[in-house]
């Protein structure tokens, strides 16, 4: 299996919900000690030593652009832009079809969520396993906000979006995906549609997805009690 370090951030929120805490900036860009979210983000990623990145980016695009550039960290950054939303699954597809044609496979995360994923371990774990969508879940204590999933001994996962407030493993929002299969996948969909919601409980119910598991920091930043957590969490 060839690696290729890719990575795709979904980062066109809106931020709504964080509008009583952060006034009128993308949602990704949401500071912590002054400095965005989405810095942080990448320099965790590219800290682990990826080699190209591709922002998904809609929602007053200008700021994330001009804050970053086309060079961060020494590496290259380039932009899927929406000019209308897509939902994430329109923004996956997106980006897909920008990132460099001989791409074998390619990570994608949420530009709100900060998961320590060791990207070495992830690799060493997934490299002999055929399925082409792999995700990063996470065991979380109480569950009243994510998808929670179901799976095998095999780590084969048959359900997805399961809603409870129980200990269960979630989709932390991490996706390793063989870039051909999702791309050719992708093409039924229409012009706006949710990668979770219609994408993955689909791939779940055609056994398509294999969940890995990780448990390193997590914390989605979409919720202002959430986003009042991530100060403590971010190491720097």
């Amino acid at each position: 299996m060839k690696i290729d370090k890719r990575l795709i951030v979904l980062a066109g929120g809106l931020g709504t919900r964080l509008r009583s805490v952060v006034n009128d900036v993308p949602k990704p860009m949401a500071p912590i000690r002054g400095i965005p979210f989405l810095q942080y983000l990448l320099e965790y990623w590219i800290g682990q030593g990826i080699q190209e990145v591709v922002l998904s980016v809609g929602y007053k695009s200008g700021e994330i652009k001009n804050y970053f550039g086309n060079i961060f960290c020494g590496l290259p950054l380039r932009y899927a832009v929406e000019s209308s939303p897509l939902g994430t699954g329109g923004a996956v597809r997106n980006c897909l079809s920008v990132i460099n044609s001989n791409a074998q496979n390619t990570i994608i995360i949420n530009g709100d969520t900060w998961f320590e994923v060791n990207l070495r371990h992830l690799i060493e774990n997934i490299k002999s396993i055929n399925y082409p969508v792999k995700i990063v879940l996470k065991k979380i204590d109480n569950n009243n906000r994510y998808d929670g999933v179901g799976f095998d001994s095999s780590g084969i996962i048959n359900e997805f979006g399961i809603k409870n407030s129980k200990e269960i493993y979630i989709n932390a929002g991490c996706y390793w995906v063989d870039h051909d299969f999702l791309s050719e996948y992708l093409k039924i969909y229409p012009d706006k549609f949710s990668f979770e919601a219609d994408v993955l409980v689909k791939l779940a119910k055609e056994q398509l997805l294999y969940g890995h598991i990780q448990d390193g920091q997590f914390c989605d930043i979409g919720i202002p009690e959430d986003y009042k957590k991530i100060d403590s969490i971010i190491k720097r």
